[in-house]
């Protein structure tokens, strides 16, 4: 047998870690989210993964990781949007990844420009640090004034200022008093992009500057300890709208009803119920024929599909409200309740448990509040629904149908300039399906929305 070689006696060279440690945190956060929505590209992520945790070198941008197993343009692509996004935040000159001692710049005159650039400025960091034995004093994450980072600490702080706070912010109201200070927005992606001002939540996470709990989410400064609320305010499923004749006639004559059953079906409370109160004689001096007023209470119920109630005069009202009261308190007494949030995708919201039992799966009070504030500011999508349901016959249901295809009034519009001749114009919205049982728009409907909207002057 050949002789083995002798045994050499050292301390063994340390290995780097990853020297990307940024890209190798955007994959695995892009890993995790594909992971939790179930999808096919988490196996596609975890492979560029295993690829770039064995490449020995740094990376100055996505399209040079190309050269590596796994990585095609549509990683290379996100991966330099967030980089893009990481300088705005962080500022032109931020480090992207620490270099190794001894390990040469990642290739190219380009990044030997890059390095030497980068080296200057962490010289004068040096001489700043002054009489520090020569180490570099850290860059303090400052972000940039009306950015999403800005505006969320910024709102947080506001938020902790104010007397009997919760200590917390739920995702939908932080979104809502961020969105005042920030250029942004908090929901719609910008253009040519998927990230929102909301992508900066994470950053702030990560450098220990806000902290997320719970489930649903719960955002708090991480420097002001959360002080946890002494109660929960949950809402039950059951909402009660109470209608007088009088009421029921003046808000179907100025259109407000169609746009309070759209309200009440999309507050997120499922058990909707209409008590009307009186009839015969009390609307016989009434604006609207009392048959007229009969069919709007039976189409609330048949079409609208909530229970309608009807009681003569008040001692009726405040009779049934008591009987509610006791039948609530005896089906949720004893149950173990738990809040849920409209937010968390795969919510179980509304379904019914065994015996036919509503769901134990609340609402919480400070999210359903937040959601049926009247005069909170409005998308463009929001009052273009609005302006829709005031054409007679324009359901809530037929708004929604037409929003699927036409968010804005612009996009309307647009598709009114492609069409070729006015017949094709009045009938562009005829076949839009809508509601359960997928029914058409209709010729009639089509064409009383393109007059509204390309009619110049007054409608006769």
């Amino acid at each position: 047998m050949p002789a083995s070689e002798p045994v050499r006696w050292g301390r063994k060279r340390v290995l780097p870690s990853c020297p990307n440690p940024l890209f190798l945190q955007w994959l695995t956060e892009l890993r995790d989210e594909a992971k939790e929505k179930g999808r096919k590209t988490q196996f596609t992520y975890q492979k560029a993964i295993n690829s770039l945790t064995k490449y020995p070198l740094p990376l100055r941008s996505a399209r040079e990781a190309k050269i590596l197993q796994n990585f095609g343009d549509g990683i290379c692509k996100i991966l330099d949007d967030r980089l893009q996004r990481y300088y705005r935040e962080e500022g032109p000159n931020a480090p992207i990844h620490p270099l190794p001692a001894g390990a040469p710049p990642a290739g190219g005159a380009d990044n030997n420009r890059l390095e030497a650039s980068r080296a200057t400025k962490a010289a004068g960091d040096e001489e700043e640090g002054g009489g520090g034995g020569g180490r570099r004093r850290k860059r303090e994450y400052v972000p940039q004034r009306r950015s999403g980072g800005f505006a969320v600490l910024l709102a947080l702080y506001r938020h902790s200022q104010l007397p009997g706070n919760k200590g917390f912010m739920l995702k939908m109201e932080l979104q809502s008093e961020a969105q005042r200070l920030c250029d942004r927005s908090f929901t719609a992606p910008d253009p040519g992009s998927r990230y929102t001002a909301w992508s900066s939540v994470r950053t702030l996470i990560h450098k220990n500057l806000v902290l997320k709990t719970h489930s649903p989410a719960r955002f708090g400064p991480l420097r002001r300890e959360l002080r946890a609320p002494a109660g929960r305010e949950l809402v039950l499923d059951f909402i009660v709208e109470r209608k007088r004749m009088d009421d029921l006639c003046g808000s179907i004559m100025d259109g407000r009803f169609r746009e309070q059953k759209f309200r009440l079906k999309r507050c997120g409370l499922h058990r909707p119920i209409y008590l009307v109160e009186g009839g015969g004689a009390s609307a016989s001096h009434l604006s609207l024929p009392e048959a007229t007023l009969q069919q709007a209470i039976v189409n609330t119920q048949v079409v609208d599909g909530f229970f309608v109630k009807r009681v003569q005069d008040v001692r009726e009202s405040a009779a049934y409200l008591t009987i509610m009261t006791r039948y609530l308190t005896s089906l949720y007494q004893n149950r173990a309740l738990t809040c849920r949030s409209r937010e968390l995708e795969g919510d179980a919201a509304g379904e019914e448990e065994e015996g036919g039992a509503p769901s134990s799966s609340l609402m919480s009070f400070a999210e359903f509040n937040h959601g049926a504030v009247k005069n909170k500011c409005q998308t463009v999508r929001e009052v273009f629904a609005r302006q829709l349901m005031q054409i007679s016959g324009l359901s809530g249901d037929k708004a929604a149908a037409v929003l699927e295809h036409y968010s804005t009034p612009d996009s309307l519009l647009a598709a009114y300039d492609r069409c070729s001749s006015e017949a094709e114009k009045e009938k562009l919205l005829s076949c839009i399906r809508y509601g359960k049982l997928k029914r058409n728009v209709g010729p009639a409907l089509s064409r009383t929305v393109y007059q509204l909207y390309c009619t110049p002057g007054a409608l006769s």
